[in-house]
């Protein structure tokens, strides 16, 4: 008895088996033959884009447009040295309070919008981070990591 209930058991399972495996790569097949025609198109098209903002804005990638570089802060009291919300950005670092970064290259988006690309060291500590950049209002700077925003829009200081 229990051979006849395991044998069509295991005939059963074994034909599940295996036409989920020859199902799955025709699946794998048809995105590989739809995805990549569309996707060389829109991303060099996406490039030429990017070239000319960057081009407009700057003429080296690896330095921050100069509309994004200064001393950024919360309010014009934390524009002092030693304030908590105080931003230097030069065309090649990023100083906060307790780290700083090194800018290995820049991709300008637009020319309100950058993303920047370097290597920080604070606290001890030494990570890569690639945080965005983007000018509101035409006075404020507004700051993202990881897609999630760092807080209020920093003001210019004088």
């Amino acid at each position: 008895m229990k051979i006849n209930f395991i044998a069509p058991l295991v005939l059963t399972l074994g034909l599940i088996g295996c036409s989920s495996e020859s199902s799955a790569p025709a699946k794998a097949n048809e995105s590989a033959q739809t995805t990549p025609a569309a996707a060389p198109v829109d991303e060099t098209a996406a490039d030429k884009s990017a070239d000319k903002q960057d081009n407009a804005t700057s003429t080296d990638s690896k330095s921050i447009p100069a509309a994004f570089q200064g001393t950024w802060a919360s309010t014009p009291k934390d524009c002092a040295p030693g304030m908590e919300s105080r931003l230097a950005i030069t065309a090649n670092e990023l100083q906060f309070l307790e780290s700083h970064a090194d800018i290995t290259s820049v991709k300008v988006i637009s020319p309100t919008h950058i993303q920047t690309f370097g290597k920080f060291e604070g606290e001890g500590e030494q990570w890569e981070g690639k945080p965005e950049f983007q000018l509101v209002a035409g006075n404020k700077l507004s700051m993202t990591v990881d897609g999630a925003s760092t807080g209020e829009p920093r003001i210019k200081c004088p």
